[in-house]
């Protein structure tokens, strides 16, 4: 019977560190999707998709999609890839590398998950 009693709560301890294991997987592949599609726009010049994919505050920041265009313009690296994506809560974090005219640029991009989508609220190219 003890140890009937024992067992519940390893099951119980078990599957919430199984279910919060699978939101982590899922937030991971969100941010990095994102972030991947972010690049694959700037690369493209497809300017509607990578507003889109920026928070609001960016947006007004920015201004427009018109000086948005403008911004990226210089911006499209044919060539990048990311090699670390961190997620903390309703934060994260994805860095790699992009290169442009010969040159390598450093990225990081910086996500929030707002109504539980997550969007670019950083964008830090060196």
């Amino acid at each position: 019977m003890k140890k009937r009693i024992l067992a519940i709560p390893i099951i119980i301890v078990t599957l919430v560190f199984s279910l919060t294991a699978c939101g982590v997987v899922n937030d991971l592949k969100a941010v990095g999707d994102t972030g991947k599609a972010f690049m694959s726009a700037l690369e493209t010049g497809d300017n509607a998709t990578s507003w889109s994919l920026l928070a609001p505050n960016i947006q007004d920041e920015v201004g427009s999609e018109s000086a948005w265009a403008e911004w990226t313009s210089i911006r499209n690296f044919p060539k990048w890839s990311f090699y670390n994506t961190e997620v903390n809560g309703n934060s994260a974090q994805m860095d790699g590398t992009a290169e442009l005219d010969n040159y390598e640029y450093a990225v990081t991009l910086i996500f929030e998950k707002i109504d539980e989508v997550w969007l670019i609220t950083g964008i830090n190219f060196e």
